[in-house]
C-alpha cells in the first residue's frame, strides 16, 4: 500500500507510486512538433479541413506499413547525408504517425477479441471477471493475441 503525500498547503495526494509518468516519458517539444505536423495534414487537396482525430475511423495496416517505410527511407537518406526532399523533422514525424495508427489498429484488435470476456462486453474495462467464464476459453483467446501488452495487464489481472 503506498503512502499518502502531504503538501505545505495541508493538501494531500496519493503517492505516485505505479502511476505512468508521462512528463518523464514524453518530449513535450516533440510532441509540440508532432501536432504541428498533423495540423499541417488536416489540410486536403480540395481545401477542407478534416478532424483531427479523422485517423481513428481505421486506416488498413498495410497503408501504416508503406507509408512508415517511406518516412524512414527519408530518415536514413538525411543520416547518410543524401539529399532528400522531405524535411527531417517531417520524416520523424510520419514515422510517429504511422506508428501510432499502427498501434492503434492493433490495440483495436486486440479489444475485439477480447471484448467477449470483459465484463458488460466493456473494451478497456481490463475486466475479465464475468461469470460463467470458461479459464481454458480465455487462455484459448489470450494464445492468440499474445504479443500485446495489454492482452498481458489483461491476463495478470484474471488468470
Amino acid at each position: 500500500m503506498s503512502e499518502t503525500r502531504q503538501f505545505d498547503t495541508g493538501a494531500t495526494r496519493n503517492s505516485e507510486e505505479g502511476k505512468f509518468d508521462y512528463e518523464g516519458f514524453l518530449c513535450f517539444r516533440a510532441l509540440e512538433r508532432y501536432a504541428q505536423y498533423m495540423h499541417k495534414h488536416r489540410h486536403l487537396d480540395d481545401g477542407t479541413l478534416r478532424d483531427s482525430d479523422n485517423w481513428q475511423q481505421g486506416i488498413p495496416l498495410s497503408v501504416y506499413v508503406k507509408s512508415l517505410w517511406r518516412h524512414v527511407i527519408a530518415v536514413s537518406k538525411h543520416n547518410r547525408g543524401i539529399p532528400e526532399k522531405e524535411p527531417l523533422e517531417d520524416a520523424l514525424c510520419g514515422i510517429l504517425f504511422n506508428t501510432f495508427g499502427y498501434l492503434h489498429e492493433h490495440l483495436k484488435s486486440t479489444d475485439a477479441k477480447l471484448a467477449p470476456f470483459l465484463k458488460g462486453g466493456e473494451v478497456g474495462a481490463f475486466s475479465l471477471t464475468a461469470p460463467n467464464l470458461e479459464t481454458s476459453r480465455v487462455e484459448e483467446e489470450l494464445s492468440k493475441v499474445r504479443d500485446s501488452a495489454i492482452v498481458e495487464e489483461y491476463a495478470a489481472r484474471f488468470l
